[in-house]
């Protein structure tokens, strides 16, 4: 499966970075000259195990298949980088024939390295500690939509539309005629979730937060504090992984991007902790969200 990362924070200048044998590496894997030229011009390209440099870098598997999907990713990439510019201030992934979205609630670096914090206005002053459903919810309308749809595109309309009382944030959704419903606890049928987001559903995900307490020398559970979106599934693994934002770092050159399994995504959700599902442009939850199985 060709995945294509580009990270604009971190990347500009990774290339030149790569030793001959590197290069030589890619050059190799492409097997194609006007590819491997394209990966140079174009920043924040690159291949497999180069030690330090290989969280921002693509990944690929080593099948002969792959080449297809990686040059249209390629060529997607290029085009995003094209069309968007210095608008792009996220992390892109492409995957699966489509482009996800990922953002860090600690903010974003620009192409000169300067470290910017996210405004959230009077909603959530500290972003970098307090915007993690923000943010998850501009990775899901950034993927869905305008790719410079960003956590500050969130906080402005929740302030501009009073509608940042708990969970009513989710109203925003209904702004971009999406389709979306929330429940308290999420079923342990892999299989229903998967289908949902093969579909071309996404889930904004509640878990718990563990903090350290001075006053008891003890750590507390905080239920649901903590938002993730859950944007894609990788159905090719068993079990299947699902392409996970996970924004909780005050670091924007940490990686956003997780994949996780079922049971990793759900091992920290509490009693009280909520899903939000959400479907895709055109489409209803109740179009594309197998119901549940009789236990």
């Amino acid at each position: 499966m060709a995945i294509v990362h580009y990270n604009p924070a971190l990347t500009s200048d990774a290339m030149s970075l790569l030793d001959d044998s590197q290069k030589a590496l890619i050059k190799t894997y492409n097997d194609m000259e006007d590819y491997f030229q394209e990966l140079c011009n174009v920043q924040g390209f690159g291949l497999v195990d180069i030690g330090p440099l290989v969280r921002p870098f693509t990944t690929l598997s080593k099948s002969p298949g792959e080449i297809n999907s990686f040059e249209t990713a390629i060529h997607d990439m290029a085009e995003l980088i094209q069309t968007y510019g210095s608008d792009l201030r996220g992390e892109y992934v492409f995957e699966n024939g489509k482009c996800y979205v990922f953002y860090n609630q600690g903010g974003w670096i620009d192409e000169n390295g300067v470290l910017h914090r996210w405004d959230g206005g009077t909603v959530i002053p500290d972003m970098y500690s307090s915007g993690c459903g923000p943010t998850s919810m501009a990775a899901i309308l950034a993927s869905y939509f305008d790719k410079t749809i960003t956590p500050e595109t969130v906080t402005q309309m929740m302030e501009h539309d009073d509608c940042n009382d708990g969970g009513r944030f989710f109203e925003i959704f209904e702004k971009y005629d999406l389709d979306y419903t929330t429940q308290e606890h999420l079923s342990n049928d892999v299989d229903r979730i998967s289908s949902f987001i093969k579909s071309g559903g996404t889930m904004i995900i509640s878990v718990n937060v563990y903090q350290y307490n001075p006053a008891t020398n003890q750590i507390d559970v905080i239920p649901s504090g903590h938002y993730m979106s859950v944007l894609g599934v990788d159905d090719s693994k068993n079990p299947p992984e699902f392409i996970v934002c996970d924004p909780y770092n005050n670091d924007p050159t940490v990686s956003a991007y997780h994949k996780m399994t079922f049971e990793e995504l759900t091992k920290d959700r509490g009693s009280d902790c909520m899903t939000c599902f959400v479907a895709p442009p055109g489409e209803t939850v109740d179009d594309i969200l197998p119901p549940l199985k009789n236990t």
